[in-house]
């Protein structure tokens, strides 16, 4: 049998490139310093930036990054997870989870039971 490592993990994190507060240097930081953390996701709002931008620093402080991106659908919030490139909004949840999926990418709905997002389902 396989010797498994166990981490944990945030993976929905937003920064000032969209609806957070900190910068992603204030961000690592203190996920590094004050939190048992091992990997954070940067799934800012509409916006790759942030995600690109932790992905360069987060050895520097010890945190493995996942690149990610909270997408606006025509149909509610999707986080895309493992991303390559930025996702625009708008589009259908069909379509862009297609987009997801066709990049290797995971799709995770981040928030399905607050009622203050339109549902996707």
């Amino acid at each position: 049998m396989r010797d498994i490592t166990w981490s944990k993990a945030d993976l929905h994190i937003h920064t000032a490139h969209s609806d957070g507060l900190a910068t992603v240097p204030e961000l690592l930081a203190h996920v590094a310093t004050k939190t048992d953390l091992r990997f954070v996701a940067i799934t800012d709002h509409d916006n790759f930036v942030g995600a690109k931008q932790a992905a360069q620093l987060g050895q520097q402080f010890g945190i493995g990054v996942v690149l990610g991106e909270e997408v606006s659908t025509a149909d509610g919030h999707l986080l895309a997870l493992f991303t390559h490139k930025y996702l625009p909004p708008g589009r259908p949840i069909a379509k862009m989870l297609a987009a997801i999926h066709a990049q290797g990418e995971l799709a995770i709905v981040p928030h399905p039971c607050d009622h203050s997002f339109p549902s996707l389902g």
